[in-house]
């Protein structure tokens, strides 16, 4: 499979589960875990959080079509 269409293929996943997981995260309640007042700082670990499993879940089903094109030649 070229690059460019799995490259394509990762980043729409990426911006797929990143979208779903800060959604999901923004509704649980961290206030209880932080400080008063703490907001931005709840706002950066849901970010944070959301970018890494979907990069992740990105990377690895990248992974995944990659083996399954290798697989099919």
């Amino acid at each position: 499979m070229p690059t460019v269409l799995r490259l394509v293929w990762e980043v729409t996943i990426f911006v797929i589960v990143f979208t779903s997981m800060f959604i999901a995260l923004q509704k649980v309640d961290f206030s209880k875990i932080f400080k008063p007042n703490s907001t931005v700082q709840i706002k950066i670990i849901i970010i944070s959080v959301s970018a890494s499993v979907a990069f992740g879940v990105a990377i690895g089903i990248g992974e995944i079509i990659e083996l399954i094109g290798i697989l099919a030649k």
